[in-house]
């Protein structure tokens, strides 16, 4: 893992809470953080974005958690739409 984002809680609470990561395989991973009395907060991987030719340097998410920048090795950033999982 290279680099890391976590999403804001929105007024709303519904999908609001997520954890997005980049790494050296260039892929960016969406992880739905889950909360259990017995285990705590957790995260399940929910999606898994590729695009990228090189590692994963930096991530920023959008104040309403929709929109995803990142930035690579291979000298390219990418707007992601996280509903869609498109760039």
């Amino acid at each position: 893992m290279t680099s890391i984002a976590c999403g804001h809680a929105l007024a709303d609470g519904s999908d609001s809470q997520v954890l997005v990561t980049g790494g050296r395989d260039n892929k960016i991973i969406i992880w739905n953080l889950t909360e259990s009395p017995d285990d705590g907060v957790y995260g399940i991987a929910q999606k898994s974005l590729t695009g990228h030719n090189h590692f994963v340097s930096d991530l920023s998410l959008s104040n309403d958690n929709s929109y995803l920048v990142s930035s690579s090795w291979d000298k390219t950033m990418r707007l992601w739409d996280l509903r869609q999982g498109k760039t």
